[in-house]
């Protein structure tokens, strides 16, 4: 039987209370459009104001979030989440040791 290989997109980061996480750069939601505001005319026709609205929706740039996916015990996350989550642990564990040394429980 073959070594199974580790996929090209994953560059996870240590299990997190038995939960795997997989960094991939897919985890987007699509939010909304920002569209363009047509300036309001009486003199345009119906095949105007069509030919207006779609090379406006196809000129719109579309507003993404970074999204954290849960699939059973594996985690998908954006790499700008996976970034702040390991600044925050790494701040986490460098408290509990700070507080371990001085005493503070």
């Amino acid at each position: 039987m073959p070594p199974i290989e580790t996929p090209i997109w994953y560059h996870g980061i240590a299990p997190i209370g038995g939960m795997r996480i997989v960094t991939t750069p897919h985890a987007i939601e699509h939010i909304a459009d920002e569209i363009t505001v047509i300036p309001i005319s009486k003199n345009r026709s119906r095949r105007v104001w069509k030919k207006l609205r779609q090379r406006r929706m196809r000129n719109a740039a579309k507003i993404m979030q970074p999204l954290c996916y849960k699939a059973g015990d594996t985690l998908f996350m954006h790499p700008s989440i996976e970034q702040k989550l390991s600044q925050q642990l790494a701040r986490r564990s460098d408290q509990m040791m700070t507080d371990a040394i001085y005493g503070r429980f």
